[in-house]
């Protein structure tokens, strides 16, 4: 999945892709520390 356009001009559009960007990166994390386990060495 492709978010955002690294042509867009419109500074309204690239501040939308940036919150759009920070809460993905969020979700990740949170779904990371909240259901990642260690692997056995």
């Amino acid at each position: 999945m492709v978010l955002g356009d690294l042509e867009e001009t419109d500074p309204d559009a690239i501040t939308a892709q940036r919150r759009l960007a920070a809460f993905v990166l969020g979700e990740i994390d949170r779904i990371i520390a909240t259901l990642s386990r260690p692997i056995a060495d």
